[in-house]
């Protein structure tokens, strides 16, 4: 990638993207995917390479378990990430390794970052630059190279459209406004293909605008945009439903009621999650006042 990057892609158990930047004095590691497996074919490339040798720096883009279980090879590294990502693996690092572990790609050990940033860390003299960018959660944060104006946006940015996972639809907005005048001539996700120019990035963009103001043209999704859709619903609605914003959440399983009613019936877990949410909406319907027919 460039002059200086390295893509490294796994498949299973689904798209997972690592970014690598070998720079003057360091390596800088961006995400570590799912255990041990991963890391070490990446650390036995970068050896064969003649690139072993360098101080390796790790980011973790953001708390999420895919991104972070490989920091155990790391433990002597610099780890890097905002304070809120390290925040998070502290406090849902265990639940998440005991809920996902069929995701295990060798072992795994729960390592936070060492070293936490609130706005920005700015290793100047190689051109990396690392900044906080909320989106897709509070935590996340991206990577920018300068030298090859490549920039890694962890799972800000998804095809076809983004998963999101909280309420502030402005900080998400700015963020994704900031990569376009960003000067990024290459963008890398944590699981979508390499985007090398903005149309990916637009068209996240327009989704979370129409999200914001319950526009979105479910008719328009492919099958999985429909389905990410849904999630994004729900995620939003159990959001206002734990903040007592009972009308509010109502509405928003109401409507992810109406995209699941339109997926095709062979979507795997269609049926029972139309049996979880019909049964919240009657739970809130009821906190309500209101009757649901």
């Amino acid at each position: 990638m460039g002059t200086r990057g390295f893509l490294f892609t796994f498949e299973e158990p689904y798209r997972t993207n690592v970014f690598v930047i070998n720079s003057s004095d360091h390596v800088f590691v961006c995400d570590t995917c799912l255990g041990s497996e991963p890391m070490d074919s990446v650390k036995r490339y970068l050896a064969e390479n003649g690139l072993g040798g360098k101080p390796v720096v790790v980011f973790n883009s953001h708390g999420d378990y895919d991104h972070y279980w490989g920091n155990g090879c790391f433990k002597s590294s610099m780890i890097l990430g905002h304070a809120l990502c390290r925040k998070r693996i502290e406090k849902e690092g265990m639940q998440s390794l005991q809920e996902f572990k069929s995701h295990m790609l060798g072992s795994v050990e729960i390592v936070p970052p060492n070293v936490v940033f609130d706005r920005q860390l700015f290793f100047v003299e190689e051109g990396v630059e690392f900044y906080f960018t909320p989106g897709h959660t509070e935590d996340s944060a991206s990577c920018f190279d300068h030298v090859d104006e490549t920039l890694f946006v962890g799972d800000n940015i998804e095809s076809p459209i983004p998963y999101v996972n909280g309420l502030d639809f402005a900080g998400y907005a700015a963020t994704l406004e900031g990569y376009l005048v960003s000067n990024a001539k290459t963008i890398i996700s944590g699981h979508a293909d390499v985007v090398s120019d903005c149309a990916l990035l637009r068209a996240n963009l327009d989704y979370l605008k129409s999200l914001e103001v319950s526009s979105v043209d479910v008719g328009g999704l492919n099958r999985q945009g429909k389905i990410i859709h849904f999630m994004n619903l729900a995620n939003i609605g159990e959001k206002l439903r734990e903040k007592g914003m009972v009308k509010e959440a109502l509405e928003l399983y109401r409507e992810s009621k109406l995209v699941l009613d339109q997926m095709e019936d062979n979507v795997t877990g269609k049926k029972e999650q139309m049996k979880k949410i019909q049964e919240i909406i009657a739970s809130l319907s009821r906190d309500h006042g209101t009757q649901e027919s």
